[in-house]
């Protein structure tokens, strides 16, 4: 993996190594554009308790860490969402706590509530985007795990 690559040329010789590299070992090659940096969120919708839920909170190794997170009954909107994620005892990280820039908690609350309209709509089982980085302005799912159901 080489990440932090800048520039036509840079990424031209990034690639040719990569490429090889792969060829080698009958891999492929798969570019991405690097996620902005922020902080972690942990967003998922599940149907295993009595009603479907969304979970949310402080992502990748502060979800196992801090057990902090926020359950949501679904459906739920973005507003909803955002009132749950001020909940946290995290919260503060996400609106600015200690000098630090606040960052896009309604995108957040935006993304959440896909996820578990997406959960809905397709009869799914589970699906898991940890970690959910939030930027100033914006978040994007960095990773996904996603589990069919019967309907699915």
């Amino acid at each position: 993996m080489i990440t932090g690559v800048v520039g036509e040329s840079a990424i031209r010789t990034a690639y040719a190594e990569v490429a090889r590299l792969a060829g080698e070992h009958r891999g492929e090659v798969l570019v991405e554009a690097m996620a902005p940096g922020g902080v972690e969120l942990i967003v998922a919708a599940h149907r295993g308790g009595i009603v479907p839920a969304l979970v949310v909170g402080l992502g990748g190794v502060w979800t196992e860490l801090l057990d902090d997170v926020a359950i949501v009954p679904l459906p739920a909107g973005a507003g909803r969402i955002e009132r749950a994620i001020d909940e946290l005892r995290g919260a503060p990280v996400l609106r600015g706590a200690r000098g630090r820039a606040a960052v896009d908690v309604p995108a957040a609350a935006a993304l959440a509530q896909k996820v578990g309209e997406v959960l809905m709509e397709r009869g799914l089982q589970a699906v898991e985007c940890n970690p959910v980085l939030v930027a100033e302005t914006g978040a994007v799912a960095v990773d996904a795990a996603i589990q069919g159901g019967a309907d699915a």
